[in-house]
């Protein structure tokens, strides 16, 4: 994702300046004014850093919340999407059960199996 998209840039100029135009406070004032580009060069300049610290720090907050609340998952469980504990699993941690996607996977993959060895030989 790049720094400054400029299909916003531009939706953002199609709906703000005839607005600017309609309700300006100094209507004797141009709409690229002498000191435009200092203006946007201070916009862009100020806002990356911000977006750069927003960036790291909400995904890591995010991240070390459920650690700090005492979450007791493994990788292997939270990116299968299984987070359900059964009770008859002897070690809930381990990951042990099938998630649904593992048994989506297997049952895609034993039907092709099964077509391959289905198909006829030609004469």
């Amino acid at each position: 994702m790049p720094l400054i998209d400029f299909k916003l840039l531009l939706l953002v100029a199609i709906i703000f300046i005839p607005l600017e135009r309609i309700f300006a406070l100094h209507r004797e004032q141009k709409l690229f004014r002498k000191n435009f580009l200092n203006d946007l060069i201070y916009l862009v300049f100020n806002s990356i850093p911000i977006i750069i610290i927003v960036g790291l720090l909400v995904p890591l907050i995010a991240g070390l919340a459920p650690v700090l609340g005492g979450a007791r998952v493994t990788v292997l469980r939270a990116i299968s999407g299984d987070l359900t504990i059964d009770e008859n699993q002897a070690d809930p941690e381990m990951g042990s059960k099938e998630s649904r996607w593992e048994r989506f996977q297997t049952r895609v993959t034993k039907a092709l199996a099964k077509r391959d060895t289905k198909q006829e030989t030609g004469p």
